[in-house]
């Protein structure tokens, strides 16, 4: 699968099964965005452990796996469908299918953005509420190894108990900051799904005037052949009305050329 971003005009191309640039990227879009909803599935499954005794390392680990491999294809999808509309059709009426079949692709892949983005909201929130629980939950746990009362003294067994508590408290720290940093980078992450929000919006808008530019043009075309047809009409007219003239003028001198040859021919047969 092919990464990176898609940028300028791009000349029509095919592969060697004679699929053009334009199929090829609204084939890879479209699975993108049947993988994205494919992910966000698994990640509702795995966000629905947190915090519950099914809350483990591995369920954490594949959530956030599944998730940043997701924001992956949702900014690698984000670009193709950049890049479509800079794809021309020669034939008009194929540049319209195009037209809806990016507008269509775009919804979809809003579509799963926004359920990206809802279940990365509800990890983030699920591992905050879960930090913060343990967070105070160790605050006031007493800390090992305090002084107890006189009269009182620890053999070997209770100090190995201690000393095995504490070193399984220091993991659990380990294991709370590690779930801090998961926090920290899921409001890193819907961040940048906020942005491909934002460039998808900037795109429509661009794409919303350069149509309304071209439909503009169309009907400044369409008035004008519109004018050009009136003139031509009215030249065809005015041409047809020239050769009537020319016509009655012709008839007019050859009966006046009639009269003068006869008036001719009898004068000079009387003399």
């Amino acid at each position: 699968m092919s990464r990176g971003e898609f940028g300028g005009r791009r000349p029509m191309s095919s592969n060697g099964r004679g699929e053009s640039e334009y199929e090829r990227l609204c084939k890879q879009a479209g699975s993108n965005i049947q993988q994205i909803t494919l992910n966000v599935n698994v990640m509702q499954k795995l966000v629905n452990k947190l915090g519950t005794s099914e809350d483990a390392i591995p369920v954490q680990e594949r959530l956030q796996n599944t998730e940043k491999s997701t924001k992956s294809l949702a900014s690698e999808t984000s670009s193709m469908i950049k890049q479509l509309p800079l794809l021309e059709a020669e034939d008009p009426m194929e540049q319209k299918q195009r037209k809806v079949q990016v507008n269509r692709l775009r919804e979809n892949f809003m579509d799963a953005l926004n359920n990206f983005q809802s279940v990365q909201r509800e990890a983030a929130d699920r591992e905050r509420a879960f930090v913060s629980k343990a967070r105070a939950k160790s605050d006031n746990f007493a800390p090992f190894g305090q002084t107890e009362p006189s009269g009182i003294s620890y053999d070997h067994r209770g100090q190995s108990t201690t000393i095995q508590v504490q070193q399984e408290d220091e993991i659990n720290v380990e294991l709370l900051e590690e779930r801090e940093r998961a926090v920290r980078q899921l409001e890193s992450d819907i961040m940048d799904v906020n942005e491909i929000f934002r460039d998808l919006g900037t795109m429509i808008h661009e794409q919303g005037e350069m149509i309304d530019n071209i439909e503009d043009h169309v009907v400044t075309a369409g008035t004008h052949v519109e004018e050009a047809n009136t003139q031509l009409q009215k030249a065809s007219e005015y041409q047809k009305a020239s050769r009537k003239k020319m016509c009655c003028l012709l008839v007019i001198l050859l009966l006046v050329g009639g009269v003068i040859a006869i008036i001719i021919w009898q004068t000079t047969k009387k003399s």
